[in-house]
């Protein structure tokens, strides 16, 4: 169920001209007066209570003319569907939370604003931000979000699971032939029902575009921002997309999808001796396992021989309408800019890569007290592997992803289930995809 806080929030308005007008001809309210700004977010319960909350209440000591309305929708898809309807009624929330894909598409409805010249008076410097990220942000050369991560996976190892299997453990270069060639020494029939219920790694089907990178150095589309051609058709694509998915229906060194409906992590379970995930996964975790330690290794190499690294996570965007411009973007900024109070409380939680290069090279980051980790020292380097080859798992980043995503969910269900081939999954979805190219021509 949505839940609105509101939040009297306090201090004054730094001094930003009070004629600041957006294409939707707003204006923001003067620095002596009131204005009243709307935060819409899509987190779970824990990061309501222990980070949305503290960022408003630490706001409040300096702010005292605005008041934030927070609203929270724990379901990503229900967030997007709820924003969509409130863009096409011009009612967009004044500071909403965006993966890229959704950026380009509110950017192209004219729902959020550009935020250059907001940050250039603020004199916030955006070199300080990984440029790879910060690029997935923008349209048409200008910046449309406060990036606060990256996205960045690894693989979560059980330390158990692999010292009883006389197994070393995952380093730095080693490769998914590794996995597979180790995967075996995982799986096991636990129940003894004649199927395996204990695995090497879990696998999440929709990460296939992760494995791809791996294997061919690319995802689905020529360019994530001006698609012209899906080379999922490609042979080294079909190969690879059916070698992920053969990782749970031949070598069944992953559960199948059908399976990871019935437990959602294997890995928390004790029932898989790696999961690949981000580091979103880190606060569960340090609390909720308690029967065997656990470290991180970094993403295995595929056939390109390249690292790699996901780079996309979520920006703070300010909706166009926004009748207070000025004060919803220090609210950002409050959150997600350098020293932003949110970035710090979600970087001592473990919940992320934050964007900020300084923070996230920083020994805070990498070296964190133990009591923010359970007593555990963790290698947190394993997120840095493949930094520099950044990519996003969203692809294209553009208006068009939402039909293109329906299209690739419908037909490679089918595959990962195993009633069809790779191939055939593929031919359909492109016949799709492409119509959908020429019709955004």
């Amino acid at each position: 169920m949505n839940r609105v806080f509101r939040f009297l929030v306090c201090a004054a308005l730094a001094a930003v001209a009070a004629g600041s007008v957006f294409a939707s001809g707003t204006t923001d309210a003067a620095p002596d007066k009131p204005a009243v700004i709307k935060w819409m977010m899509r987190w779970d319960n824990d990061r309501v209570e222990t980070v949305a909350k503290p960022v408003i209440a630490a706001f409040q000591k300096s702010n005292p003319t605005i008041t934030v309305e927070f609203e929270n929708i724990g379901k990503a898809q229900d967030y997007y569907t709820k924003l969509t309807t409130l863009a096409a009624a011009g009612e967009m929330p004044d500071v909403t939370y965006l993966a890229p894909h959704y950026v380009a598409i509110y950017a192209s409805k004219n729902a959020i604003a550009p935020i250059d010249s907001l940050l250039k008076s603020a004199k916030i410097n955006t070199a300080v931000f990984y440029q790879n990220v910060l690029n997935f942000y923008k349209r048409d050369g200008k910046i449309y979000g406060i990036p606060i991560d990256a996205a960045a996976c690894c693989i979560f190892y059980n330390k158990k699971m692999f010292d009883e299997a006389g197994v070393p453990y995952p380093k730095k270069g080693w490769t998914w032939d590794d996995l597979r060639a180790i995967g075996k020494k995982f799986v096991k029939d636990l129940d003894g029902d004649g199927k395996p219920d204990q695995f090497a790694i879990h696998l999440r089907s929709e990460y296939y575009p992760i494995y791809l990178k791996a294997e061919t150095d690319h995802t689905q589309f020529d360019n994530y921002f001006a698609p012209t051609k899906y080379r999922m058709t490609e042979p080294e694509m079909v190969k690879a997309l059916q070698d992920w998915i053969d990782m749970w229906l031949v070598q069944k060194i992953s559960p199948d999808p059908a399976q990871t409906q019935q437990i959602k992590d294997y890995f928390m379970a004790g029932k898989a001796a790696m999961h690949l995930i981000g580091s979103w996964n880190m606060p569960m975790y340090i609390v909720g396992i308690k029967d065997f330690a656990w470290d991180l290794a970094p993403m295995p190499i595929g056939k390109t021989g390249k690292e790699y690294q996901r780079g996309d996570g979520s920006a703070f965007a300010l909706a166009a309408t926004s009748k207070a411009p000025a004060a919803a973007f220090r609210f950002m900024t409050f959150i997600a800019g350098p020293e932003g109070e949110g970035v710090n409380i979600l970087l001592d939680k473990q919940q992320m890569l934050p964007a900020i290069k300084t923070m996230a090279e920083s020994d805070r980051f990498l070296k964190p007290d133990p009591k923010f980790t359970g007593g555990l020292t963790l290698n947190k380097s394993a997120y840095f592997f493949g930094n520099k080859n950044q990519f996003s798992m969203y692809d294209p980043i553009h208006p068009l992803y939402e039909k293109i995503n329906a299209v690739e969910t419908s037909e490679f269900n089918e595959a990962f289930f195993g009633k069809v081939t790779a191939e055939v999954a593929i031919q359909r979805a492109a016949e799709q995809i492409n119509k959908i190219l020429q019709e955004g021509r």
